[in-house]
Formats: structure tokens, sequence, C-alpha cells
């Protein structure tokens, strides 16, 4: 095996960006996880940029199992081309949406969405003041966890 099949660029380890499309994605994720509900374009960007980065990686994966035949070289200039190569078709296919693949993610993203409804952030700690504790309470909660911690 020569030293160049073992050598990886960063080209191809890195995922395809698409001129910020993942950090845009990261945000989104972001504001979702904080139970904000995502506006219909932001659906439509997550399911374009997730088929266009699937896409990526199969064509990617394709270019990798064809044997290399010299013909251009071994440098990482080649490696980068056929990266960027890979990740404009992957893009202009996603944004195409002849595969169905974004068209799949954006209903299961609407359907998820749907079925959540975001709450309000409730602290579960008291903020500390003149306010009295309901010790009655606590003790109540007490003696449940020490007769649960007797049976398990």
């Amino acid at each position: 095996m020569n030293g160049s099949a073992l050598s990886f660029s960063a080209a191809r380890t890195a995922p395809p960006t698409g001129g910020g499309g993942l950090e845009k994605l990261q945000l989104i994720a972001e504001r979702s996880k904080n139970g904000k509900q995502l506006s219909e374009s932001e659906i439509q960007e997550v399911g374009r940029q997730f088929e266009s980065l699937l896409l990526h990686q199969l064509l990617t994966t394709m270019r990798r199992s064809i044997p290399d035949s010299g013909l251009f070289g071994d440098s990482s200039a080649k490696d980068i081309y056929e990266d960027l190569f890979d990740q404009h078709i992957a893009e202009t296919v996603s944004q195409g949406g002849q595969t169905g693949i974004a068209e799949t993610i954006v209903e299961e993203l609407r359907r998820q969405q749907s079925q959540v409804v975001p709450s309000e952030t409730v602290s579960v700690f008291r903020p500390l003041g003149r306010e009295t504790l309901d010790y009655k309470a606590i003790q109540q909660k007490e003696n449940l966890i020490k007769r649960v911690d007797k049976h398990v």
C-alpha cells in the first residue's frame, strides 16, 4: 500500500459547507433545541442542506470506489478539485429537488415540530428570598423517596 493512500486531504475529511451552510444549520439546530419553532423557510433550508450533504458523501464514496488511473497525478490540488466538484454537483442536484430526499426530511421535520408544543422555560429552582418554605411538602417528598429506596 502506498503512502498516498493513507493520507487524507482536508477537503476530503471536512464536510461541505456550501458558503456557510453548515454553520447556518447549526444555528437553526440551536434554535430548535431551545424550543423555538422553525419557520417554513428554515425547514426547507434544513432539508435542502441535508440532502446536499448526503449527496456529497455519496459522490465522494463513489469516487473513492473507482481505482485511480494516475492520469491527473496524485496531488492535493486534484483532491481539492474533486471534492469541490462533488460538492457543486451535490448542491446542484439538491436544488433541482428530483431525489425526494429534501422533501422527506421536510415532511419529517414538520411532523416532529407539530407534535412538540414549545413550553415556557420554567425553572425547577425557586429564587431565594423571604418566602417561607413548605416544609410539609418537602417532608412528604422525602418520605416518598425513602419508601421507594427501601423497595429498590
